[in-house]
């Protein structure tokens, strides 16, 4: 859970670095593994990292690609790499990061290079040719972007406590937002809980120039789409198991080992068998770590037979946190122990 902020003075006045380390520090837990700032003229980026893939620590970010004029902060990873190297006759290895190819995407295909990346990913170009910033998130918005696009000051950030942190941004409870929090059902995705402060929706992108912004969803689920058209039921099943290891083999792609939360259900099992099997295949001989809450409260269905089952068939490392009456989990402080998150402020 890397992080991005950033600044855009529309008005054109110069943006000190200090302005965007600001945005930086109020969000200082998403970066245990560093952090770095870019300014220049009227547009400053920052980045914070926490290296999860072994290119992600390959390149400094913000990276700038002098020769272009570009700049980019990228929270997030790309699982295409190799088709998109090849697209865009990059040559690939561990030293070239993520956030690089994204930006040889940009620059081969401007507003469109969204429809040739596959991954998790927000992330902020600074284009000088053109005067503006361009914004992305990735199609089922699992990495988060929020902004502030004020009449002088265009300002983003990972988390709205970024954005807030700029004093030009007022804070506001947005009280519909927590209407609908509060029913348990929260239906906007461009709204927050702060008045000004804007989600960029999934599978959309934002350019942001000194008199407009305009926005373009450029990915949506189409119900009505054609099956893949095979003659046999089985055929869609290969298909589906296809597709299903090449999704867990990209998440394999990591600077730890491997986890998976095991419930006795259908969905985790298997992740964690594909996942198992992937690693067996490989050589790799790391065994995926499996996690698993085991009630202890009467009256509830006591999932580890088939949990137990699931962790002796694939020889996973498991760990299991008994859950009683009126306990809780701290799965943070659990997960810090063991270097999967960073620590996060308690106040």
């Amino acid at each position: 859970m890397s992080g991005i902020c950033g600044i855009y003075h529309r008005d054109g006045a110069p943006v000190e670095p200090a302005a965007v380390e600001l945005l930086q520090a109020s969000a200082s837990w998403r970066g245990p593994d560093g952090r770095c700032a870019w300014a220049r003229g009227s547009v400053a980026l920052g980045h914070q990292l926490l290296a999860t893939t072994p290119d992600s620590v390959a390149g400094e970010q913000p990276l700038w690609w002098e020769a272009a004029d570009l700049v980019i902060a990228m929270d997030g990873r790309i699982d295409n790499r190799a088709a998109l190297a090849s697209a865009l006759g990059v040559t690939l290895d561990s030293s070239v990061a993520d956030a690089r190819l994204v930006l040889h995407a940009y620059r081969r295909w401007g507003e469109d290079c969204c429809d040739h990346l596959l991954g998790d990913y927000a992330f902020a170009i600074s284009d000088g040719d053109r005067g503006r910033l361009y914004l992305a998130r990735d199609p089922l918005g699992v990495k988060p972007l929020y902004y502030h696009a004020g009449v002088r000051s265009f300002v983003f950030g990972s988390e709205p406590v970024q954005v807030l942190a700029h004093p030009g941004v007022p804070c506001s409870v947005d009280e519909g937002m927590v209407a609908e929090h509060l029913h348990g059902r929260p239906v906007s995705v461009e709204h927050s809980l702060y008045r000004g402060v804007h989600r960029l929706p999934p599978g959309c992108w934002l350019v942001v120039e000194a008199s407009a912004c305009r926005r373009h969803r450029y990915w949506e689920l189409d119900p009505g789409r054609a099956a893949a058209g095979f003659r046999q039921p089985e055929q869609y099943l290969e298909h589906f198991l296809d597709l299903l290891r090449l999704a867990v083999a990209d998440r394999l792609r990591a600077t730890l080992t491997p986890a998976v939360s095991l419930s006795g259900g259908l969905d985790s099992p298997v992740i964690a068998g594909v996942a198992q099997g992937l690693l067996d295949a490989a050589g790799r001989g790391e065994r995926v770590h499996s996690h698993s809450i085991v009630l202890e409260q009467p009256g509830c269905v006591n999932e580890t037979p088939c949990i137990d089952e699931v962790v002796r068939h694939w020889r996973l490392a498991a760990s299991y946190h008994p859950l009683g009456s009126g306990e809780s989990i701290d799965w943070a402080a659990q997960a810090r122990r063991r270097r999967y998150l960073p620590d996060y402020p308690t106040a």
